[in-house]
């Protein structure tokens, strides 16, 4: 067939979809006042869809007066009579759509699985991005044409921001999920909400990033920052972490060398903050009183103490780590003495269970004998017998090899 005759096929097409003539379909899109019927053919849509040839092949498919009955409540008339022309003809033009109409275009082509069809819009917005972010910019700060709104904060710091959920959905996993939910809460069509915990500060720099990916921390304070990167762990925005990051190490050393045990308590979970932990670990190690005579120490998470104790390069002496994991350890147990031979059996077992995974990153065999008797061995109840004898030999039998193995417990 020459260019001419397929031209003209394509044409006829289009044509049919326009004018719905010899249609036996209806397809009702949208909801509520907005509820139009577009003309369809069954045939052309069996033979390029695989989407509605399962639709039509129901069934339970609604029929009446001999036509096929289809109902698209969750996409606007407009963008479904896009998504049809591309079925009947492969035409598309994008060229007068909006950032927000690419956005809404895009997610509903993807429930229709026509990969041709997404690959083109994707490969359109990427090619014009630099636009369709500003556009997002500036929904963002006037609001217009929201459907979402999120109220933020508590008390004097609560505020109210207007937000587009196809924007959140396309860019953002999280408020997808979110917004995915089927309690979510709606009042007259709008969506809600909640996020309490969450200064508006805050928010409004996430949410600013995921329209149109600006974000400016000049004015923010270390501790500041500190705050938004926790929070911003919550929204999993992986690139914004990173940029965070890098801001925090660049930027804001003094706070990090004030502040290493607070930065560690909030990032140490989260493997793209590594560089920004092992920072904290390398001064807090050259510096361990910062650690041990923290507020925070006794109330640090575990996974925090055990990666301390696994460094080598943690410049103190051995027996005040000792003494300072026996003081974290009873921290966890108010209700144990601090005096050791008050313990019961139960008290014991209790806080052999909290600190069997840490007594074997203590290098005991670097304590003194003289500190070893007088303020180890009276927990030797925390012990194994074998490694009492081991420590002790040691100390009495200087000129005996021993075989030292300090690793922790599986």
């Amino acid at each position: 067939m020459s260019y001419e005759n397929c031209q003209e096929v394509i044409n006829d097409l289009e044509n049919l979809l326009e004018t719905g003539e010899g249609y036996d379909v209806i397809i009702y899109a949208g909801q509520n006042k907005n509820v139009k019927a577009i003309h369809v053919h069954s045939i052309i849509l069996n033979t390029r869809s695989q989407y509605f040839r399962a639709e039509l092949s129901k069934e339970t498919i609604e029929k009446k007066d001999g036509k096929f009955i289809l109902r698209q409540t969750d996409i606007p008339h407009r963008y479904l009579l896009i998504i049809l022309r591309y079925i009947y003809c492969g035409k598309i033009n994008l060229a007068k759509l909006q950032s927000l109409d690419i956005l809404t275009l895009l997610y509903n082509v993807e429930v229709f699985n026509i990969e041709s069809l997404t690959s083109c819009i994707k490969e359109y917005f990427t090619k014009n991005q630099h636009e369709f972010l500003q556009q997002n910019e500036k929904l963002f700060k006037t609001g217009e044409e929201h459907d979402v709104v999120i109220y933020t904060g508590q008390n004097n710091d609560a505020s109210v921001i207007r937000a587009h959920s196809i924007i959140l959905r396309n860019r953002s996993q999280y408020f997808h999920a979110e917004l995915s939910k089927k309690n979510v809460e709606k009042k007259d069509e709008i969506t809600i909400l909640r996020k309490p915990d969450v200064l508006p500060q805050y928010l409004t720099i996430i949410l600013r990033y995921i329209y149109c990916e600006k974000i400016d921390l000049t004015e923010l304070q270390g501790s500041d920052i500190l705050k938004l990167l926790t929070i911003v762990q919550i929204f999993d925005i992986q690139p914004l972490i990173i940029y965070i990051k890098e801001n925090l190490i660049k930027h804001n050393s003094d706070f990090l060398r004030q502040n290493p045990v607070e930065i560690l308590e909030n990032t140490y979970q989260h493997e793209l903050l590594s560089e920004l932990n092992d920072a904290c670990l390398e001064y807090i190690c050259e510096n361990p009183e910062i650690l041990f005579n923290s507020e925070n120490f006794v109330s640090l998470k575990a996974p925090i103490i055990e990666l301390l104790l696994k460094r080598d390069d943690l410049l103190s002496d051995e027996i005040d780590i000792w003494n300072n994991l026996l003081k974290w350890g009873l921290a966890q147990h108010s209700n144990i003495s601090q005096d050791v031979t008050k313990w019961n059996k139960e008290q014991i077992t209790m806080m052999e269970r909290t600190l069997h995974r840490y007594i074997p990153l203590i290098r005991l065999y670097d304590i003194s004998s003289e500190d070893f008797f007088y303020k180890v061995l009276p927990y030797k109840e925390l012990l194994s017998d074998q490694l009492v004898y081991k420590v002790q030999e040691f100390h009495m039998v200087p000129n005996k090899k021993l075989n030292v193995d300090i690793q922790p417990p599986d």
